[in-house]
């Protein structure tokens, strides 16, 4: 078999406030999927542009270490902000694919990019920040996986094993001026390495779901704050249904990180080269959320859906305890027939101005 998915966004904003320009209308045009794949009922083997996505966790999934988001598109459905990648997969289930075991090697020449809103506020006066530079596709820059899981009557679990790149950017600084300014930066993707787990378990109407991930970057021991540090990212969560249109969920965020050291103690060969280097590093920590070593958040979702009527709507709700931010977001969808679906939301960010929200 085969998919093709394209998709084009048109939408009305202004550019970002480092590049100056005006109001103008933009459009992104995205080949989301292009692949052939072959199945026999026990293998499952797939090459193209594809989505990978890992993980059982809501919104936040350690594990999915193959796709990206696109942070710059606002969008009321979060999975449109996703990215794919060029890989090849295959998945071997035995006993012709009556078997609870299924395992799963991967591999990818052309990584999944993501993108970040960069607010001007956030980098050091006057910078040029260029935009990410992609790796060259060579041998050393595939990325490989690979993953067992298990099925069971009422739980399953699986481990996982990633060798590549993380697919959000990281500010670097290419040079800068005697006096500070101007500072010439750009954006780069960094070598990780991840083991990771998940689980899920249903008691009558009651689901657990677990996930975790041990990522070691390029700064094993955090010595280095203008690089992402080696850390640990878990969830656990609950969910159930509260009637026959309701469900509720709720979920525990943890990031800790082993060996963490503040921007503020980075030290350069002259005062300007540490001032810079400090502004920087505290940018990359607020883009890729290492401010802290222990970075503990909750999620709460509430979700209504009726067939009859067409309507779903939900209120989804991530609150991070130190800043005490948050995001609000509730959403309401109706169906008018089989082929269209409307849908109007709020997304509400606060929190002080140096935190992610």
């Amino acid at each position: 078999s085969s998919r093709l998915s394209y998709q084009g966004i048109f939408f009305d904003a202004p550019n970002s406030n480092l590049t100056g320009d005006s109001t103008v209308t933009h459009m992104q045009s995205n080949l989301n999927e292009a692949y052939l794949s072959w199945s026999d009922g026990a293998w499952e083997i797939r090459g193209g542009k594809q989505y990978i996505v890992w993980g059982k966790s809501d919104a936040f999934n350690p594990t999915d270490f193959h796709t990206a988001k696109d942070y710059t598109l606002f969008n009321p459905d979060d999975e449109v902000r996703r990215k794919s990648s060029v890989s090849l997969s295959a998945a071997f289930t035995p006993q012709g694919g009556k078997s609870p075991f299924t395992f799963t090697a991967i591999a990818t020449p052309v990584f999944a990019q993501g993108k970040l809103l960069i607010p001007a506020s956030s980098l050091p006066p006057g910078v040029t920040l260029y935009n990410p530079t992609t790796p060259d596709v060579t041998p050393q820059s595939v990325e490989t996986s690979s993953k067992i899981s298990y099925t069971g009557s009422s739980w399953d679990a699986s481990v996982s094993t990633f060798y590549g790149f993380s697919h959000r950017p990281e500010i670097q600084e290419i040079s800068h001026g005697i006096f500070g300014t101007p500072v010439v930066a750009t954006q780069v993707y960094r070598k990780i390495t991840a083991l990771g787990a998940d689980f899920s378990k249903t008691f009558e109407k009651w689901v657990l779901r677990g996930e975790g991930a041990y990522v070691q970057t390029e700064n094993t021991y955090g010595l280095n704050p203008l690089i992402t540090p080696t850390h640990i990212d878990a969830t656990i969560g609950l969910e159930r249904p509260m009637g026959s249109d309701f469900r509720i969920q709720v979920q525990f965020i943890q990031r800790y990180i082993p060996g963490f050291y503040s921007p503020a103690t980075i030290v350069g060969s002259d005062p300007v080269s540490t001032a810079v280097s400090q502004e920087l590093a505290a940018a990359n920590a607020l883009l890729n959320q290492y401010q802290d070593a222990f970075s503990p958040s909750n999620t709460l979702r509430v979700s209504y859906s009726n067939e009859n009527a067409r309507i779903e709507a939900e209120v989804f709700i991530l609150y991070n305890y130190i800043g005490s931010e948050y995001l609000l977001r509730p959403k309401v969808t109706y169906a008018t027939n089989d082929y269209l679906k409307l849908s109007v939301g709020l997304e509400d960010y606060n929190g002080p101005q140096n935190r992610p929200l």
